[in-house]
């Protein structure tokens, strides 16, 4: 028992490594620090956020599939999306000024302006990269109510329905197959679908599957698992060649590949086992990281008078956003600043 629970603390452990990995990409992604290499890294870099949904899945459902009584899974599904409500109203409060100068919400009046904030909160964002969080809380709450119904091999087949017209919406928009039906699936799913929950539900139900099917998936061969995950890398750096070449992308959110190398990836990750003392400020710190880069990025250029490179942005916005999560971790611990845990 001991030793399970020793090996449980390590594997939880390198996931908050690998988030904190994650935050990086992702704020490599928005801020191109070396332009560059950008063609070189951004099919690698569209890795983050699957990955990213798969480890929040995973952690949810392993969870939830150990609650016994349905009164225990209720409670963890309100748990769920209580604390990221709370966390996605933390920063939304805190970003609020930039966020209204960013998405000039009542620039046609007051009515349209609560309609489009409510709009962007539901299915798009508010503070910038917000609508990661809240597509989390949908497509979880989809996938949990399907599983009332079906099995996961029929949930998973039906969750790449969305994802295959997010991929069509992002990569292939203006393919010869896509651009004739391009309005359709506007009107379908919008027309930023591929930063909304409908991109989120397969990855939500790929974790579930993994977190429902772990025993039977240790069985599978490492060796075999990362030569699937090399030729679904290879996969991803083919689809951006061709997408290129024929100038088919609108925006380059989703690859068809990108399941080929991030579901193998995060099924290896599992397996690592390693102990870090800093765990807990690296799990927090990739939360942080995340909700508050873009939007510093965008405060540095809007506000102030700073013109750095995007270099210079890059690291201006990493550590500020490491030295502010280990000051809440550290005023938190007072009973009256004890809110600043909704941060993370």
């Amino acid at each position: 028992m001991v030793k399970y629970m020793q090996s449980s603390k390590q594997r939880r452990d390198f996931i908050d490594v690998t988030k904190f990995a994650l935050s990086i990409l992702i704020v490599v992604i928005h801020i191109s620090p070396i332009e560059s290499l950008n063609p070189v890294l951004r099919p690698f870099l569209r890795t983050a956020v699957p990955l990213f949904f798969l480890i929040s899945a995973y952690l949810f459902f392993k969870k939830y599939g150990e609650a016994e009584t349905i009164e225990k899974k209720i409670a963890r599904i309100e748990r769920y999306v209580k604390r990221n409500l709370q966390l996605y109203f933390f920063w939304l409060i805190v970003l609020l000024i930039p966020t209204l100068s960013y998405r000039q919400w009542f620039s046609d009046g007051l009515l349209s302006g609560l309609f489009g904030a409510l709009h962007s909160f539901l299915f798009g964002s508010t503070f910038i990269a917000s609508w990661y969080i809240m597509a989390s809380i949908i497509a979880t709450l989809i996938i949990v109510v399907a599983s009332r119904y079906l099995g996961n091999k029929t949930i998973l087949l039906l969750s790449a329905i969305p994802y295959l017209a997010c991929c069509a919406m992002s990569n292939y928009g203006a393919s010869p197959l896509v651009a004739p039906h391009y309005d359709t699936l506007c009107y379908a799913f919008g027309s930023n679908d591929y930063n909304s929950f409908w991109v989120a539900i397969f990855w939500i139900a790929a974790g579930k599957c993994i977190a429902d099917n772990e025993l039977r998936l240790s069985k599978v061969n490492t060796s075999s698992l990362l030569a699937i995950m090399l030729v679904g890398l290879g996969t991803i750096y083919i689809e951006q060649f061709f997408i290129l070449t024929n100038q088919w992308s609108y925006a380059d959110d989703c690859y068809l590949g990108l399941a080929i190398f991030c579901i193998p990836a995060f099924i290896l990750s599992l397996r690592v086992n390693v102990s870090c003392k800093y765990a807990a400020f690296l799990r927090n710190a990739s939360i942080v990281t995340y909700c508050l880069h873009d939007n510093l990025n965008y405060t540095i250029m809007r506000f102030t008078p700073l013109s750095p490179t995007p270099l210079e942005t890059f690291f201006i916005v990493l550590v500020a956003s490491w030295l502010l999560t280990a000051l809440i971790m550290k005023m938190e611990k007072n009973e009256h600043l004890s809110w600043l845990k909704y941060s993370h």
